[in-house]
């Protein structure tokens, strides 16, 4: 009886270190935006929290890194695409796993853009595994 319990604990063992890690899928959740008036411009900020990012581990270290690129498009009122109003490479290094970090745009828009919503893109791409998606964050510009 002892052998059986001692060979169904070694099998069990087996099968939980090589269990295979769940695959990754970058997902982008929880946006968040507005804008401030200053007078002569606009302040902007947003977030975007993402999950599902690759992270590789250094053996030396014992820290996680991941690496995301993001840029955010501007789209006004009328339809109209500003390309590229923000971009920035997020790099993170950690000594736990990251469940989700936030991707923030802070720029300004000058005193000529009219009050209305306004859509922020943000497009995103993990480095380390090449996935991307995208998200929506909406804006307000008004007095």
């Amino acid at each position: 009886m002892k052998k059986l319990f001692v060979l169904v604990l070694t099998v069990l063992l087996v099968f939980i270190a090589c269990k295979k890690e769940e695959p990754l899928n970058l997902e982008a959740f929880s946006p968040q935006g507005f804008a401030f008036d200053l007078g002569d411009v606009w302040e902007v900020n947003a977030t975007v929290r993402v999950k599902g990012f690759q992270q590789n581990r250094n053996d030396e270290t014992k820290e996680f890194s991941a690496t995301i690129f993001y840029k955010v498009d501007l789209e006004k009122p009328n339809g109209e695409v500003k390309e590229d109003v923000f971009n920035f490479v997020k790099e993170i290094n950690n000594h736990e796993r990251l469940l989700d970090v936030g991707l923030e745009a802070q720029f300004e828009l000058s005193s000529e853009y009219e009050e209305g919503a306004y859509k922020l893109i943000y497009h995103i791409r993990d480095e380390l595994s090449g996935m991307e998606t995208n998200s929506v964050v909406e804006v307000e510009l008004q007095q």
